[in-house]
């Protein structure tokens, strides 16, 4: 199964200026390398243009938000500078690492640019996911994609190791969550069914999608157990890389690809290109 890696191009922008990726530079005493402080959005890049943007510029001047901060560049600025990075990179089809993080000076804005590596295979095996355990959410800050990324990281680096694709997060009352990278849904009996966001998970640009596509009554955002997920008809999870990625397998529990009429439908609905 391949998988993204950090391997960016050779060119990425700081506040606006155009820099060979080896010439990056950022200060170890800014809140941002200290802590964490900032904030990333993966944008899916098709036919040289930055797919969905205004919903990831929106969730972006959200996170910021919290901290009573707006975004360093302005929608139509940042959207010229990311098309600036692909045309610099001579990238038709990848995706952008927009990130806003606060260095010693202020508030700073990198945007990396790198190719996309799921293959059509991929999404004919479908993802493998093992369930991980993780604390009960009550904090806000974990419906923020912001770059205090351990414990995603931690979860998918786990599940690689165990000879899966993605980590799906279960709370202690066995409450399914979202994956370290994406979001998940499953189908019963024809419904289509996600995590609410009250779980405090991270609101995902393509579970927006999936969530207008379909609009209640054809989807429920509700509480999902983990044996609900596990005893589901249909599995799949979603990322603005992604898409919609058809999952075969939770654990020990298999699922056919060959009758995820729901999955596949949707997958053709809602191609990104």
């Amino acid at each position: 199964m391949n998988t993204p890696t950090a391997d960016y191009l050779d060119f990425a922008m700081i506040n606006g200026v155009i820099v060979a990726i080896e010439e990056l530079k950022i200060s170890p005493l800014g809140a941002g390398f200290m802590f964490g402080e900032g904030f990333f959005e993966t944008i899916r890049v098709e036919n040289a243009e930055p797919e969905l943007f205004d919903a990831h510029y929106g969730r972006l001047s959200v996170s910021l938000g919290y901290f009573e901060a707006t975004p360093r560049s302005s929608r139509d600025v940042l959207h010229a500078r990311c098309c600036e990075v692909i045309a610099t990179n001579f990238l038709v089809t990848g995706s952008l690492k927009v990130i806003v993080f606060k260095d010693a000076g202020g508030w700073a804005e990198i945007i990396l640019a790198r190719l996309v590596s799921y293959s059509t295979e991929d999404y004919e095996r479908g993802f493998k996911l093992k369930t991980t355990s993780c604390d009960h959410r009550v904090d806000p800050i974990h419906s923020l994609k912001s770059l205090n990324y351990l414990t995603n990281i931690y979860a998918k680096r786990m599940a690689l190791a165990a000879g899966f694709d993605e980590a799906v997060l279960v709370d202690p009352r066995r409450q399914v969550l979202e994956g370290s990278s994406t979001n998940v849904f499953m189908v019963k009996g024809g419904q289509v069914s996600t995590p609410t966001l009250q779980c405090g998970i991270l609101p995902g640009v393509m579970r927006a999608c999936v969530i207008h596509r379909l609009a209640p009554p054809g989807i429920s955002e509700c509480a999902i157990s983990l044996d609900e997920l596990l005893w589901a008809d249909e599995v799949f999870v979603t990322n603005s890389l992604l898409g919609i990625m058809p999952v075969a397998r939770i654990d020990e529990s298999i699922y056919d690809l060959n009758t995820n009429v729901v999955t596949r439908s949707l997958m053709s609905a809602l191609t990104l290109h």
